[in-house]
């Protein structure tokens, strides 16, 4: 990378300017690459030039003889644990490293999740049909099944509940935008995934038959009768049965990642996807005891860039979900808890939702009468 101002330092400023690149490289490779932490040992933080002077070289059989004895790309890395971020001083300067204030620090992982979960809270508020307070109370009404799902499937209730509060807002006839083959039911199920991994009866075509039919009903009692029958060929819109099918989902989860939180992040992600970004954030099999909040937060373009890119890379936002699910959750504690300070946090979030709108209604209406100006826009 060509820098002028480094081009132009002094022969000893590009020195030691290049000593400290590679410090910051050894200090990247020697946690993670068995086969240079094999043959380099343990080295000194601030490698000096006579330590430099002393590193071995490499040389292509001993890397030959590495790939033969673990093939096909050699000794296998361990996980890259979660180092303090250092802002770099500039060249010629013999000041030390600064630690980066936002660099994620496992000692203040709640902290960091807490705040996340607040960040995403807004969306919650504003978009909740009928607002937060009616859609808690949806979501209560099936507190009892979350309850015994809950138990069966040995995940937290609170955040199964939580799940329902996010997926449908509680509403057990709820179709996503995609129609019935994408997710449908109280816990948003995708019929195909709810075919071939939960067993459920999912006939696609008479749900969506009787779906029209129902949009027609003229009666409360025809309506009745047309969603007893849908139940009856698509069980995701049975509530007991998508909740104790998504308790199978979790169980699976749980037992593949061993990990409650990483179930919950893959009802949204899926398991395939969330699975590729672990395995890249920790440059092959995940460690026990890995956190969400740790590869969310530690991944960035210059640090675990290929999980950075993978959850980047998610257009559908599965990377907040968990955020998302802790914010649900903090919404059914307070409507339990503290009803008026919801009313209060709701009617906050619903202003700040139409602020935001009108806000870029604003720019919109700036950005027309600039165009116009310059004749953008206008009378031809």
């Amino acid at each position: 990378m060509y820098e002028k101002a480094l081009e132009r330092a002094a022969p000893d400023a590009r020195a030691e300017h290049q000593l400290g690149r590679l410090n910051g490289l050894l200090q990247e490779i020697l946690p993670v690459n068995r086969f240079y932490a094999a043959k380099l040992g343990t080295l000194p933080y601030d490698l000096g030039w006579d330590g430099f002077r002393s590193l071995p070289f490499t040389r292509k059989a001993e890397l030959v003889e590495d790939q033969a004895l673990a093939p096909p790309f050699g000794t296998p890395c361990r996980p890259v644990p979660v180092k303090p971020k250092f802002v770099p001083t500039p060249p010629g300067t013999r000041l030390p490293p600064l630690r980066d204030p936002f660099t994620y620090d496992p000692g203040r992982r709640r902290e960091f999740e807490a705040r996340a979960a607040a960040g995403s809270a807004h969306v919650l508020y504003a978009r909740s049909p009928g607002g937060a307070v009616v859609t808690a109370e949806r979501v209560v009404r099936f507190r009892r099944q979350v309850d015994a799902v809950a138990k069966d499937a040995g995940v937290d209730a609170n955040l199964l509940e939580a799940l329902v509060f996010l997926e449908s807002a509680g509403r057990d006839d709820a179709v996503a935008p995609q129609g019935l083959e994408g997710a449908a039911g109280l816990t948003q199920i995708v019929a195909q995934t709810g075919q071939d991994l939960l067993g459920m009866h999912v006939d696609v075509g008479r749900s969506a038959r009787l779906t029209r039919r129902l949009d027609r009903a003229r009666s409360e009692r025809q309506a009745e009768r047309l969603r007893r029958m849908r139940r009856a060929v698509d069980e995701r819109f049975d509530p007991a049965k998508a909740l104790a099918a998504t308790g199978r989902y979790l169980k699976i989860a749980e037992q593949k990642f061993g990990s409650e939180e990483f179930a919950f992040v893959s009802y949204h992600m899926g398991m395939g996807n969330l699975d590729g970004v672990l395995r890249a954030y920790a440059g092959g099999d995940v460690p026990d005891g890995l956190r969400y909040a740790q590869v969310y937060f530690d991944s960035s373009p210059t640090r675990h860039a290929d999980a950075w890119s993978r959850l980047a890379g998610l257009g559908d936002d599965s990377s907040n979900y968990l955020w998302k699910l802790y914010a649900a959750r903090d919404i059914m504690r307070l409507y339990r808890t503290d009803p008026h300070d919801l009313q209060t946090m709701n009617r906050l979030g619903m202003d700040l939702h139409r602020v935001g709108r009108l806000r870029q209604a604003v720019k919109t209406f700036e950005k027309i009468e600039q165009e116009a100006a310059y004749g953008g826009i206008g009378p031809r």
